[in-house]
């Protein structure tokens, strides 16, 4: 059963490195955490937060572009300069439910108002189901910002992608784009997965679409910052 599995994963990775890069990204939230468990784990998950780091800025400089960016949208925060005081305090002020991790540098909140990640205009009812905010190691500024949304239907994750599309390409242009993004593709089969990706020099972001069996489409947004030298 685990070979299977694992080789299903393996060939859902098959489409380039947009994809793998992306899945990789899915399986370390909750939605993805059992198949990452069945597929070995992760190979930093106990690791100190230095050595994250470092792998982080490895993984940045292999990954980043060459121009700077226009802009540097992440929902409103700032990156390299919100602190982990300041997030703290945003998810006092929404009511939102965080766990602290990693000796601060890692703070993981869980359904969150989706007012205070997409704006006033926002479904007041609606969650967001994880909001993961990533931290350096000693001074705790802001490097990076990820959301889940998982268990969508179809039609809704693809509006969801189109939204948080459309508002980076108003500041950032055109993103770099894999897979399709819409209903029949994604409900097409398992790990099925269209991202929006941007790399510059200082900053880069995904919009990721994937089919989780058992899960729905789940819907994820990754903002993080490429200033490490």
């Amino acid at each position: 059963m685990v070979k299977t599995s694992t080789k299903r994963w393996m060939g859902a990775m098959a489409g380039g490195v947009t994809l793998v890069v992306a899945a990789i990204g899915f399986l370390h939230t909750p939605a993805g955490r059992p198949l990452l468990a069945r597929v070995g784990g992760c190979p930093v998950g106990n690791a100190p937060p230095a050595r994250v780091e470092e792998g982080r800025v490895r993984a940045v400089l292999q990954t980043r572009g060459a121009i700077a960016a226009p802009a540097r949208p992440a929902l409103g925060f700032r990156l390299d300069e919100t602190t982990l005081a300041d997030v703290k305090a945003w998810a006092s002020h929404h009511g939102a439910r965080c766990v602290e991790k990693r000796e601060g540098t890692l703070l993981q909140c869980a359904d969150v108002p989706s007012r205070a990640i997409d704006g006033p205009t926002a479904d007041e009812a609606a969650k967001v189901d994880d909001v993961s905010f990533g931290f350096t190691p000693g001074t705790h500024v802001l490097t990076g910002i990820s959301t889940l949304r998982y268990a969508r239907a179809p039609g809704g994750a693809v509006a969801t992608l189109d939204h948080k599309v459309s508002s980076l390409e108003k500041e950032l242009g055109e993103g770099k784009a894999t897979g399709q993004r819409d209903a029949q593709y994604l409900s097409g089969g398992a790990y099925r997965t269209a991202v929006v990706e941007y790399r510059f020099r200082d900053y880069m972001a995904d919009v990721t679409g994937m089919n989780l069996p058992g899960r729905g489409i789940a819907v994820r947004e990754h903002y993080q910052s490429a200033r490490v030298d």
